[in-house]
């Protein structure tokens, strides 16, 4: 099929007065490229009276599947197809928002911009597009199902069918104490708190003043630096229908260290601590794919046994599910020091790849020369 035109979206505002149009020719196939630019927003996506054919998605192809709608997370894309099967006429693109968390204030607005055919009735508004509502996750979970990668043999690594480190980390929101804050200030959260977030009720504190990754090669300076982040949550319950009494997070520098070449599996948990909510999640210096996902806790007995290791999606974004988890997979075979950031900032952990005699794996020693500094991303 050729395409002819490539267009990109970005999903994250609407401008009173300033209406993106497309000027589209009819029997045409326009390659449409989509990006959630939103901070903490789910959107969905469609084009009125069009169905839209997904050919890639986070850069990486996928089998092609025909749709009426797009579902992103915050920093998510889409390359999808659209075919101009009109003579005429005038349509609305539009996005909607997600979300399932209880009394969340959000605009109930559609932000649209428009297709437009060289002849259309001046008279006449553009049709919307048919988009679910706020609250709907069955489409959502529809849409992420059809999702599949392409044959391996066209991707850069095959899907892990084993795994030689497990990571299972709970994400979600907490409550910094008042002492926190600002000298004299006052937190403007619940009881004067301050709002917050953390993987394993760890929230990470970034050492300014030194990288991690020289850290990690230099004798002796790896524990003054940073510790090993636990492979598992700190404590158990019930991740996502109880509140623990205890909201406030652990401050610390943890890193997850893991050798050179090693098979990955992270499973993240949604937590019911404060609200459910989609956390979009990415992995820097990697892709991996998402061979899970449900609702509740995660078990590894009863859940793992139905993962996909054929042909599941492979991605660099995710939204851990709302009261939910996901489960991702990769090979660790880009040595360096990675992030995997959410929107609030102190929600990530570090990650390294790693092999401690580089001079026996062909890995280069870092370069003693090299004194960039940590940051956040």
């Amino acid at each position: 099929m050729m395409c002819f035109s490539y267009v990109t979206f970005r999903l994250d505002i609407l401008v009173a007065d300033q209406v993106f149009t497309l000027n589209v020719l009819p029997g045409k196939t326009y390659r449409l490229g989509v990006i959630n630019a939103g901070l903490e927003v789910n959107f969905y996506f469609g084009v009125a009276n069009h169905a839209l054919t997904v050919v890639e998605m986070d850069a990486s192809y996928v089998k092609p599947f025909t749709t009426d709608l797009i579902f992103l997370s915050p920093g998510q894309t889409a390359d999808v197809l659209l075919t101009t099967n009109w003579t005429s006429g005038r349509f609305y693109m539009g996005a909607t928002i997600f979300s399932i968390v209880p009394n969340l204030t959000y605009p109930n607005t559609t932000t649209t911009a428009i297709i437009e055919y060289p002849t259309f009735d001046i008279s006449k508004m553009p049709n919307l597009p048919k988009l679910p509502k706020h609250n709907d996750t069955a489409t959502r979970q529809s849409f992420l199902d059809k999702i599949r990668s392409v044959n391996n043999t066209l991707q850069t690594t095959s899907v892990p069918q084993s795994v030689d480190r497990d990571l299972l980390f709970t994400v979600g929101y907490a409550f910094e104490p008042n002492n926190t804050c600002p000298p004299l200030k006052l937190c403007q959260g619940t009881n004067n708190s301050r709002f917050s977030a953390a993987v394993n009720n760890i929230s990470f504190d970034n050492p300014w003043n030194t990288s991690l990754l020289k850290a990690f090669f230099i004798p002796g300076q790896i524990n003054n630096i940073f510790t090993e982040f636990p492979d598992k949550p700190l404590y158990y319950y019930n991740f996502t229908g109880v509140v623990p009494s205890n909201t406030n997070p652990i401050h610390a520098t943890k890193v997850t260290t893991l050798n050179f070449n090693e098979n990955v599996q992270i499973v993240l948990q949604d937590t019911a601590t404060l609200a459910y909510d989609v956390h979009p999640f990415h992995l820097h210096g990697h892709t991996f794919y998402v061979v899970g996902s449900g609702s509740g806790n995660y078990d590894a007995s009863v859940h793992s046994s139905s993962f996909n290791l054929v042909d599941p999606a492979l991605r660099n974004t995710v939204g851990v599910p709302a009261g939910g988890w996901v489960a991702l997979r990769w090979t660790a075979s880009n040595p360096g020091d990675y992030a995997i950031p959410s929107p609030y900032k102190m929600r990530y952990v570090m990650l390294e790849s790693k092999q401690k005699k580089s001079e026996d794996s062909g890995i280069p020693t870092y370069p003693s020369t090299h004194n960039c500094l940590a940051h956040e991303t």
